[in-house]
């Protein structure tokens, strides 16, 4: 009995032993597999398909940049049928950077966690790991090369259409197009670099405008026929538009897409046509009394998805049924103006609040044009309560067609020709407008320099420069009632009034302490090429100002409370 307790303790102990020895190998043998390639990359890693196992990254760049140069191409190629063009490798200034793959090569195996490290190393030594290079190369040459190619390939044909003269219908087919897949065969080169693969490229092309078959030409042709006579009427208020037969011949075609597509062009022109921005009424402040200058309209913005739709659905119903006509609701949003003339008596317009004028002496005719425009513009334009008024969106765009022309303006400290030149005496006049009704000045910028015009009869100080988007010039009416800005343009007295009506509130507004310091003597005369003078002419836009800093003190009060307190400052 005790001999068989002592062999079987001695089979534990040898049992125990085996299992000890083989986990004790177990982690072993990683530590030996570190060690045996210790500095080196580990078997199974290869960088663009070189091998570089058991290298160290000196000898793994090398053998690297050697292989990868013999396998670059020296041309890539690209063939469509019979044609072929060739790209020189050298032309795309093509770069790997070895250095940073044999970084990654190394680090397989000996990054994250120890169970990645574990992983990687056994996937590299049983399936092999392979990384990519990074290539860097010029894609505007591919790009060039591609539009190229194009060029060459590119037939534009011209879709089937469904025409309708006099009482006679005839089809045109059109003709095929073809047209090179320029974004795939972008891919495809690019492809091709990265892979080293030197195989010509075959140039991926799409069909464009496929002709129909004779059915489908004589479907449409009687589909065609069906329309003769018939029409779609869309009415809108007091207004109705007709799709004509001929209209509805246009449209037809065997691709649903394309007949929507010319649905939808057709539909985008007649919202050219019939859209327009709400207005509101304008006024004019007269002999105590408002009167209403123009009046107010809203404004309509056809739904077009929705008529496409609805034209789409009645062109089907007629040409499979006889009716002769449709009459539709012209599916359009209607947007109502703000302000109308039946409203003019809850504005609180009663009163002159406020007026502000400045002079123009000596200014050129295309200037005086543009103090017209632009005080015209503003004319009868209203402020609501609350409002933040913008000088720039009021103006609306200064352009040639708006009625501006060309003049000087200050831009970038510098007079240079530009359109609406004046245009600040518009808003330098507001500005002087705005201080008297004493209201809060949300920005304001003076001009670069002084400029003389502006001080006819004026202290230096009282400009603002405006150019849209920025500079603008902004108020807010915080009278609780509406404000009418109504301009007087005064040629005859070479003078710009701008007068603020609503209901005064009581508020007191002054200006004092005008001052003036640091003036600097003006630059020398600086003559700028006009291409619009006569050869040898000379004509003063300007008039030389000394340069200096300027400032007033501006104060608001009402019943003895301050409500404004601020000093405006310029630097010219």
């Amino acid at each position: 009995m005790t001999k068989k307790i002592k062999k079987t303790s001695i089979a534990k102990k040898i049992s125990w032993l085996a299992i000890g020895s083989l986990l004790t190998l177990g982690l072993m043998i990683p530590v030996i597999y570190e060690l045996a390639f210790y500095g080196q990359v580990y078997p199974g890693v290869r960088v663009q398909g070189v091998t570089l196992g058991n290298l160290t990254p000196q000898e793994a760049q090398k053998k690297l940049e050697q292989q990868i140069q013999t396998q670059i191409p020296k041309t890539i190629t690209f063939q469509f049928e019979d044609q072929q063009w060739q790209l020189a490798v050298t032309d795309l200034n093509l770069r790997f950077s070895a250095d940073q793959a044999i970084t990654a090569a190394y680090r397989v195996g000996r990054s994250g966690t120890a169970i990645n490290r574990l992983r990687e190393k056994i996937t590299a030594w049983q399936e092999g790991i392979n990384l990519n290079l990074n290539w860097h190369f010029n894609q505007t040459i591919i790009d060039e090369q591609i539009n190229l190619i194009a060029q060459n390939i590119d037939k534009s044909g011209w879709p089937t259409q469904v025409l309708y003269q006099e009482t006679n219908i005839f089809i045109n087919p059109g003709q095929e197009g073809l047209s090179v897949d320029q974004r795939k065969l972008k891919e495809l080169t690019i492809s091709q670099i990265v892979h080293l693969n030197q195989e010509p490229i075959l140039v991926p092309t799409r069909t464009t405008n496929p002709v129909p078959n004779r059915e489908t030409i004589a479907n449409l042709q009687k589909q065609a026929q069906n329309l003769r006579g018939k029409k779609i009427i869309l009415e809108l208020e007091a207004e109705s538009f007709t799709i004509s037969d001929a209209d509805l011949v246009a449209f037809l075609h065997y691709n649903p897409a394309t007949s929507q597509n010319n649905i939808t062009k057709w539909v985008a022109d007649l919202a050219n046509r019939v859209n327009r921005s709400p207005k509101n009424a304008r006024f004019s402040f007269q002999n105590e009394t408002l009167l209403v200058t123009e009046p107010s309209w809203s404004g309509r913005e056809i739904k077009e998805e929705i008529l496409v739709s609805l034209i789409e659905k009645n062109l089907i119903n007629l040409v499979g049924n006889n009716d002769k006509e449709i009459v539709l609701d012209l599916p359009a949003q209607i947007i109502p103006a703000k302000i109308r003339a039946e409203e003019a008596g809850s504005l609180g317009i009663k009163e002159k609040i406020g007026q502000g004028e400045s002079y123009y002496r000596g200014s050129s005719i295309s200037r005086i044009n543009n103090i017209r425009v632009a005080s015209e513009e503003l004319n009868g334009q209203l402020v609501a309560p609350e409002e933040v008024f913008s000088f720039n969106n009021a103006l609306g765009e200064v352009t040639t067609q708006a009625g501006y022309q060309t003049g000087y303006i200050i831009k970038d400290g510098q007079t240079v020709p530009g359109i609406g030149g004046g245009v600040c005496q518009v808003s330098t006049t507001l500005f002087r407008t705005i201080l008297d009704a004493g209201l809060p000045v949300e920005e304001r910028h003076p001009h670069a320099y002084r400029v003389g015009v502006y001080e006819q009869e004026s202290q230096p100080g009282l400009d603002a420069t405006v150019f849209s988007p920025s500079p603008d010039l902004k108020f807010k009416n915080d009278t609780g009632h509406y404000i009418l800005i109504q301009t007087q343009f005064l040629p005859q007295e070479w003078k710009l009034i701008i007068e603020f009506y609503g209901t005064h509130d009581g508020r007191q507004s002054s200006l004092s302490n005008f001052r003036l310091w640091d003036i600097t003597p003006p630059p020398p005369a600086l003559y700028i090429d006009d291409p619009s003078l006569p050869k040898d002419e000379v004509k003063q836009i300007d008039w030389a100002a000394y340069g200096a800093k300027a400032a007033f003190d501006w104060e608001v009060t009402r019943n003895g409370k301050i409500l404004q307190k601020e000093t405006f400052y310029s630097y010219y």
